[in-house]
């Protein structure tokens, strides 16, 4: 079934402290939107979700198997499912993302705060 969603309309929900999150969820496929306040930091972890990264505004300093980079806007991160990542809001703005995860994340399909499967 198809549908059209408006974030503008809707509050984002908080998935752990100064991270809000927007979502849309399909049977295999889920979009975010998420906005970060400056200094979250979101440790190392792994999921078996794949996950891409779309930096829309901020930086972001970020690892994904064992390599670290600041990243910015027009750049993307791929997370393949079971590697390590995690990262920090590296910039004194916000940070915005578009992130999809596949297959869906729960507790964010739920709106539920997050969950590491193997918090480091």
């Amino acid at each position: 079934m198809a549908s059209f969603t408006d974030w503008n309309q809707q509050d984002g929900f908080e998935a752990f402290p100064g991270d809000f999150v927007w979502n849309v969820t399909g049977k295999d496929v889920q979009v975010i939107r998420a906005e970060m306040a400056p200094g979250t930091d979101f440790g190392l972890h792994t999921h078996h979700q794949e996950q891409i990264i779309c930096v829309l505004a901020g930086q972001l300093e970020f690892t994904v198997d064992g390599e670290t980079r600041i990243v910015g806007p027009g750049q993307v991160i791929h997370a393949p499912s079971g590697v390590e990542h995690g990262g920090r809001v590296a910039s004194d703005d916000p940070l915005i993302t578009i992130e999809a995860f596949s297959p869906p994340r729960v507790n964010f399909s739920h709106n539920q705060s997050m969950v590491f499967e193997d918090p480091q």
